[in-house]
C-alpha cells in the first residue's frame, strides 16, 4: 500500500469516529479529521480533482473576511468556528480525491458502524463510562447510551448517516449483510441510543419512503416495524426519557413538550431563531459572537417559548450556523454544495430534501459526515457505486467535465 492510499484510508477512517478524543480533550469537534485531510492531499498533490470541489476552497477566506469583519473580540469560539467553516471544504475535496482514485471503502464504513453497536452493548451492560477514555460522555441514567459519541443523540444521528452511506452506495438495494446492518442501525437509534430527535428523523425518512413510491411489500415491511416499534415501546421505552416525552405530549400537547423538556427546547430554539434572524435581516452576516444577544432578542416575537439555552454562541444547528453566522455568504455556499449533488431525477429530490431536514439537526459544522455524504451523492448513480475502477479524470473531473463513477471496495 503506497504511502498516498495509507494516508487516505487513516483519513476516512478517522472521520468515522468524529468524537473520539482518546482522552485529550473534552471538545465537540476533534481536529484529526481536518490534519488527516489535509496530510492526504498533501500526499495527493497530482491526483486531478474536479474544478467544481475545487471552488469550495473560495469559500475559506470569505467566512474568514465575515468572521474578522464581525468579530468582538478573538476567542476560543471565534477560532473554533473558523475551524469549522475551514474543514467543510477541505473535506470535500478530500472525499473527493479519495473516492475519485481509490473507489469507495463501503467495508471500511461497515466495520465502524459495527464498532459504534458493539460501543454501545459495552455500555448498555457495563455502564456508559466504561468508552470514557476514548470519548467524553454527556449522558444521563434516563436516556440512552452515546456509544463512541458524546451524547445519545449524536450517536443516533451518526447511525442514522451511516444508514444512509450504505443504501446510497448499494442504490438502497443492500445485500443481506449490509441489510442487516441498516436494520440493526434503526433499532439501536429507537432502543439503544433512544433519542427523540433521531426517532424523529427515522419517522420523517420513513414518511418520504412512503411518499417517495407506492410498493404494497414496502407498506407491509413498515406496518410490521411500526407494529414492533409499538411492543418495544412498551417494554424497553416506556420508562426512559422517551416514555417521558410521549406522556407530557399526550397530557400537555406539542407547546407544552417544546416548554418542559429543556432539550427538547434549545436544540429547536437554534434551529428556528437562526432561520427568523437571517430572513428578518435579508441574510446580513452577524459573526460568530452574536448569536446569544439574537436569542434574548428573539422573545419579542416568540413571547418566551424558547427559554433555554440563551447564554452560548454556538450554534447547535449546522444549517442555522451557516444562515445566522455567515449569512449570505452561508447560503450561497450551501447553495452550491447542493448542486454539487442536483441530479434531474426523483430519487434526488427526496435525498435532498432529507439531507436538507438533517441539516437543521444539531450537528456542528465540523462534522465530517456532511462533506462524505455530498460527494457519494455527487458520485452515486442509480445502481449507486458500481465495482469498477474509476476511469481516468480530466481536469475538469471526468470525460466531457463529468464525473465518472468510482467503485466500492
Amino acid at each position: 500500500m503506497t504511502i498516498q492510499r495509507s494516508a487516505g484510508v487513516g483519513f476516512v477512517l478517522i472521520s468515522l469516529f468524529p468524537w473520539v478524543s482518546f482522552g485529550t480533550n473534552n471538545m465537540d469537534s476533534q481536529p484529526w479529521p481536518l490534519g488527516l485531510a489535509l496530510m492526504f492531499l498533501f500526499a495527493s498533490m497530482r491526483t486531478p480533482i474536479s474544478t467544481r470541489f475545487a471552488l469550495t476552497l473560495l469559500f475559506i477566506p470569505a467566512a474568514i473576511s465575515v468572521g474578522w469583519w464581525n468579530a468582538s473580540q478573538f476567542d476560543f469560539g471565534f477560532y473554533r468556528a473558523i475551524f469549522g467553516y475551514v474543514s467543510v471544504p477541505i473535506l470535500l475535496i478530500a472525499y473527493y480525491a479519495y473516492v475519485r482514485k481509490y473507489g469507495f471503502p463501503l467495508p471500511l464504513v461497515k466495520a465502524a458502524n459495527v464498532i459504534y453497536l458493539l460501543a454501545a452493548m459495552l455500555q448498555w451492560f457495563l455502564g456508559s463510562a466504561t468508552t470514557s477514555w476514548l470519548a467524553p460522555v454527556r449522558t444521563t441514567a434516563d436516556r440512552g447510551v452515546p456509544s463512541l459519541a458524546l451524547e445519545p443523540t449524536y450517536f443516533g444521528m451518526l447511525l442514522i448517516f451511516l444508514a444512509w452511506i450504505i443504501l446510497v452506495c448499494t442504490g438502497y438495494r443492500p445485500r443481506r449483510g449490509s441489510l442487516l446492518l441498516v436494520v440493526a442501525n434503526v433499532a439501536f437509534v429507537v432502543f439503544v441510543a433512544k433519542s427523540s430527535m433521531s426517532i424523529l428523523f427515522l419517522a420523517i425518512a420513513v414518511a418520504m419512503v412512503i411518499l417517495y413510491e407506492f410498493r404494497p411489500a414496502l407498506y407491509s415491511g413498515i406496518a410490521l416495524s411500526m407494529g414492533l416499534a409499538v411492543a418495544g415501546y412498551g417494554l424497553f421505552l416506556q420508562n426512559t426519557r422517551v416514555g417521558a416525552l410521549i406522556d407530557t405530549l399526550q397530557a400537555r400537547g406539542l407547546r407544552g413538550l417544546m416548554i418542559a423538556d429543556a432539550s427538547i427546547n434549545i436544540r429547536l430554539a437554534h434551529v428556528v431563531i437562526p432561520w427568523y434572524a437571517a430572513i428578518s435581516t435579508l441574510f446580513v452576516p452577524n459573526g460568530f459572537s452574536a448569536f446569544s444577544d439574537a436569542f434574548y432578542a428573539s422573545r419579542a416575537w416568540h413571547g418566551g417559548l424558547f427559554w433555554y439555552g440563551a447564554d452560548t454562541n454556538a450554534i447547535m444547528s449546522y444549517m442555522g450556523a451557516f444562515l445566522f453566522e455567515l449569512g449570505l455568504v452561508g447560503v450561497v455556499f450551501l447553495g452550491y454544495v447542493f448542486s454539487l449533488v442536483f441530479k434531474d431525477s426523483k430519487r434526488r429530490l427526496f435525498e435532498l430534501v432529507f439531507l436538507f431536514a438533517l441539516l437543521n439537526s444539531a450537528l456542528p459544522v465540523s462534522f465530517p459526515l456532511v462533506p462524505l455524504l455530498v460527494v457519494l451523492l455527487h458520485f452515486a448513480g442509480p445502481e449507486g457505486l458500481k465495482a469498477r475502477a474509476p476511469d481516468r479524470p480530466h481536469a475538469s473531473g471526468g470525460p466531457g467535465g463529468v464525473d465518472p463513477e468510482p467503485a466500492v471496495v
